[in-house]
Formats: C-alpha cells, structure tokens, sequence
C-alpha cells in the first residue's frame, strides 16, 4: 500500500453506497500489474477479466501473482454468468477491463481511430455495462516515482442503460489515447495493437 496508492476512493463509496456495480477500464499503461493491490483500498468484490494463456503453468503462475490480495480473476468467457450470481447474491462488484488488447481476427465488430490508426477495439466494456446499468470508472494508473504508483480513479458514466451504441467504447478509448499523448514513454508500444488491417470497403 505505500508503493501503489489510491485517489479519489470518494468515488467508489459514493457508488458503493448506491449498491452500484461497476465496470472499470483501464490499458497497457504504466505498471498495471500493481493492480494487484487495488483489493486493499475496497469493499467491492473486485474482479480482473482476462484471457486464460495457452501455457497453463505460466498462466497458475501469473494468477496466483495476481490473486494474492484478494482479486478474483475471471476469464472473460463466464464474466456474464460471474456478474448474474454476484447479482443474485447481493454481492457488489468491480469489473476490470483492460480496453487495448487487440481482438482476433475473426472477432473484430468495431473500428474507430487510436493514436491516428485504424484500431479494431474490443465492444465487451460497453456489452456488459450497459447490459446492468453498471457505473464506468476509467483506471488511470500514474508513475509517481521509481517503484510508486498511483491510482486515480475517474468516473466516465454514473449510469450506462439506454445510452447510445459505441459512446462507451468511444469515451475510454479517447480517454486512453488523451493521457497516451501527455506521456507515451509509459504506454506499452510492444504489444502489437496494429497487427489487423481494416479491410477496404467496396464502394
């Protein structure tokens, strides 16, 4: 907890208090592996999203890192059927969402503009959000100094039902690309977001 601090933490109480769940979302940006440690600062259930890698030692390995204060990792396979039993159960939950990872191929449902490239982005945020009115919370992880980071949260939708199609996936992924711009050097740039070409449209 003095290495990776929390900001705005009013935030999830005032949601908390309305028995809201919520959505949060957050990119490859800064050391997002302290995440880890956000189940300290809340009452929430807190639940990270993931794809299960092809290499299951190093998948336990990663999982077990990642677990050891509390956070439930839930593929994103059963993350509907998780959220429907928390909700059965009066349990509150906070969803994490790392919004740039790049799509399959044969996955891909939307397209918009990121960094000034065609970007395929995954819809799954704005799916689940707005399918359970659930709040969205953008996860801005900050550098504070060597081995310190910080959590700010900031709120993107108190309520999701009902608004327009693609206005959540359009509002995180702008507000990543926002704080890209102000400092990239913390951005990953590796990991391959433009490996899919947007095909051309006949007429």
């Amino acid at each position: 907890m003095k290495r990776f601090t929390v900001s705005n933490l009013e935030l999830l109480n005032h949601l908390l208090e309305k028995k809201q769940d919520i959505v949060a979302v957050l990119g490859h940006y800064n050391n997002w592996e302290w995440l880890a440690a956000f189940p300290l600062y809340t009452e929430y259930k807190p639940v990270s999203i993931y794809k299960p890698l092809q290499n299951k030692h190093f998948d336990r390995f990663i999982n077990k890192t990642r677990a050891q204060n509390g956070m439930v990792l839930t593929p994103m396979s059963i993350i509907i059927r998780e959220i429907i039993n928390d909700r059965k159960n009066h349990i509150n939950t906070v969803s994490a969402f790392i919004s740039d990872q790049t799509p399959a191929k044969g996955e891909i449902k939307y397209w918009t503009t990121f960094l000034n490239q065609d970007t395929p982005v995954y819809l799954g945020t704005e799916k689940v959000a707005s399918k359970y009115d659930m709040a969205v919370v953008f996860f801005h992880i900050q550098k504070v100094k060597r081995g310190y980071y910080n959590l700010n949260l900031e709120l993107l939708f108190e309520h999701t039902a009902g608004l327009p199609e693609h206005l959540i996936t359009e509002t995180h992924v702008r507000r990543l690309e926002e704080i890209i711009r102000e400092k990239p050097e913390y951005w990953l740039w590796s990991h391959r977001r433009w490996k899919h070409k947007r095909p051309v449209e006949n007429g």
